[in-house]
């Protein structure tokens, strides 16, 4: 596993496939792959562990763990997420704070915690 990776951009959202858009950003090379995850389901637990407060050791058990992950998960898309038409963004520019798990240099997968249609 790679760490974990703060992120600030703006660029085009364009295809979109389950809830998740590729997103082009001005200045960054094609190979780049930018996607970022508007739910329904939003996948990982990327906001759990970026922030570096949160271990294992604070839980009875692995499914404690996740299941913070996921109450996290669930608070963002509540306060970040229902404020956005998540269904029309491509075409739309957008501007995105988020973090990301860098297991692949080339294909990043944004778990925003903040998402503003321009």
């Amino acid at each position: 596993m790679g760490p974990e990776m703060s992120v600030k951009f703006t660029g085009v959202a364009c295809k979109e496939n389950s809830g998740v858009y590729e997103v082009k950003v001005p200045g960054l090379p094609d190979s780049l792959l930018i996607r970022v995850q508007t739910g329904p389901a939003i996948n990982g637990t990327d906001l759990r562990d970026a922030t570096g407060d949160i271990n294992f050791g604070q839980f009875m058990n692995q499914i404690d763990y996740q299941n913070a992950g996921y109450a996290i998960n669930t608070e963002m898309k509540k306060e970040v997420l229902a404020k956005v038409d998540t269904a029309k963004l491509t075409g739309k520019t957008i501007s995105v704070v988020g973090v990301f798990q860098l297991t692949n240099p080339n294909g990043w997968l944004i778990t925003p915690v903040k998402l503003e249609v321009k």
